[in-house]
């Protein structure tokens, strides 16, 4: 007889003997035998079930040591990073270990450590412009650490002492693509990615952006340097006179540059990331002064493959603002920048967008109105963003990415009597030479009160 059985059976007996109208006090010792005896059943049955609980573990755990995978639980496996588990020890192994991360459903890496108290360094490159993340799990299965974005980069970095054990890593990957290596290794040894913060003290190696000192260079044109974007480039120059500096760093391909510069003790003076899109400006007006300088660029998707060019030229006020209406930032002060006027209750057809330069449209109102605009360009691959200003240059309104998509949208709002300006601009391809001709059509309405 089985265990459930025992103990229906002795339930059953407590249930006639309570029921009996009479002889209560001649069946209640039976009646309360029987109850003791299900009582003792039910925590038979329980004993059987943790036993049979433990015994399913125990047969995991000794598939997944017979497979050679690491084991972080009774439900979370995954290959070592080594050939087997002696060859994954952190704390032996002459150079660090790596793997391929290629597949979100096989997303789990495991290593040892015999070492207490090991330093132990943990990196997650993406190999596809991605955003990796990485997850530390002990030999139960509990988080001990993790990490996504490490400083400046959308790489990830884990530092952390652990004790001896076996430990398992967690993959993920917050974008579509993923193709991503990663690194465990201890102190010591070599990292897989460089630290993407920009720092340049007195004593770090840079090449000399300028010949002679900056202005003097900068009066016979434009000063370019180009470089790998696989690690951090740093140039030095010289300012004997304080002047208006533009700096910018352009990057190719899927390259994001951040820009930094340091005075000649190594404090940092100013910092930018995607000024111009995914670019990045530092602009010195009035002046930057005199001394010595050092230039920090690298990307910020750390590792990139592909180019950082670092350009300066004398900050041009009024060019500035040229700029400036050519990014949409600020509506155009002058017949310099082609201003077409806004027609409502209809297509406006395709607008040619050349890079990031801005389509500027115009419109007047004789009274106070209910306006509307988007743009519909995503089909051709184009991010779009709107942006309204009024008569005195105040941004009425902006918007990029509506509806959970790429085009843009200016919802209803009631304008005054006034001039009215809107910028157009396509984001995605901000103020980078030759990029392509793609077509947007841009929907602008008026709504009119309706009488009941």
């Amino acid at each position: 007889m089985t265990i459930r059985h025992q103990l229906l059976a002795t339930l059953s007996v407590a249930a006639l003997a309570i029921s009996a109208g009479t002889g209560w006090s001649q069946s209640e010792n039976a009646a309360r035998a029987a109850l003791e005896a299900a009582q003792a059943a039910a925590d038979a049955a329980a004993e059987a079930a943790d036993a049979a609980t433990d015994d399913a573990v125990a047969a995991v755990e000794v598939a997944v040591a017979a497979s050679g995978q690491a084991q972080c639980g009774p439900s979370i496996a995954g290959p070592w990073l080594g050939a087997s588990a002696e060859e994954s020890d952190i704390s032996s192994v002459d150079e660090p270990l790596q793997a391929r991360f290629l597949d979100e459903e096989n997303n789990i890496f495991g290593f040892r450590v015999t070492d207490g108290n090991q330093r132990i360094r943990i990196e997650a490159r993406s190999n596809a412009d991605g955003d990796p993340s990485v997850t530390l799990l002990d030999s139960e299965g509990n988080e001990i650490g993790s990490n996504d974005d490490m400083e400046n980069s959308l790489n990830s970095l884990l530092e952390i002492n652990v004790a001896q054990g076996d430990y398992c890593l967690r993959m993920g990957e917050l974008r579509d693509t993923v193709d991503v290596t990663v690194q465990v290794g201890r102190d010591g040894q070599q990292p897989l990615m460089e630290s993407t913060a920009l720092t340049c003290s007195p004593d770090t190696e840079a090449e000399a952006f300028a010949a002679e000192s900056l202005e003097l260079a900068l009066a016979k044109g434009e000063i370019t340097s180009a470089g790998s974007a696989e690690r951090n480039r740093y140039l030095r120059f010289t300012l004997d006179k304080a002047s208006p500096v533009s700096l910018r760093a352009l990057g190719d391909g899927s390259v994001d540059p951040q820009i930094a510069l340091f005075d000649q003790s190594g404090q940092r003076i100013a910092i930018n990331d995607d000024a111009d899109g995914r670019n990045s400006r530092l602009d010195f007006s009035p002046v930057l002064e005199a001394g010595r300088y050092c230039i920090g660029v690298g990307a910020v998707n750390g590792g990139a493959q592909g180019t950082i060019t670092v350009s300066a030229k004398t900050l041009d006020p009024q060019e500035y603002i040229r700029r400036a209406a050519a990014r949409g930032e600020l509506p155009p002060v002058d017949d310099s920048y082609p201003v077409a006027p806004l027609v409502f209750k209809r297509t406006q057809g395709e607008v040619i967008l050349q890079g990031s330069s801005a389509n500027w449209f115009g419109f007047e109102l004789s009274e106070p109105t209910l306006i509307g605009i988007r743009t519909l360009g995503s089909p051709s691959g184009v991010d779009t963003k709107l942006v309204l200003f009024d008569a005195s240059g105040r941004v009425v309104q902006e918007n990029d990415d509506s509806d959970d998509g790429r085009n843009a949208r200016i919802l209803p709002v009631l304008l005054a009597p006034g001039s009215y300006k809107l910028a157009l601009t396509d984001i995605s391809v901000l103020d980078q030479i030759g990029a392509p001709l793609r077509p947007v059509v841009i929907l602008a309405e008026k709504y009119v009160a309706v009488d009941d």
